[in-house]
């Protein structure tokens, strides 16, 4: 893995689901990249993987007690369901009333 390649990774904090971003940075350190963090820390002893939710874990636990908890996943699908439903395209009216100019 190139120290550039961003790993896609899911962790399960409290029964909900959030996902974020790590890429390696060195043998010893790895960033964290997600909803409200970009977070640098060390995985020595385990697998860049387990590091990088070990950190995603603290920051929704942190967030949670500082009253500001960021969306886990199922509530980012349910807010992209609603925001679909919102943008369906009405049919539009024949009423000439509705293409109107004014003159002058």
């Amino acid at each position: 893995m190139s120290d550039s390649e961003l790993m896609y990774f899911t962790h399960a904090v409290d029964g909900a689901c959030y996902g974020a971003w790590y890429r390696v940075m060195s043998s010893t350190q790895l960033e964290v990249l997600g909803a409200g963090i970009l977070e640098a820390g060390e995985y020595g002893g385990y697998s860049p993987e387990e590091s990088a939710k070990s950190i995603l874990e603290n920051f929704v636990r942190l967030r949670i007690r500082m009253g500001s908890p960021i969306p886990s996943l199922e509530t980012l699908e349910h807010q992209g369901e609603k925001s679909d439903q919102a943008e369906e395209v009405q049919p539009m009216s024949n009423d000439s009333s509705a293409h109107r100019t004014r003159d002058r």
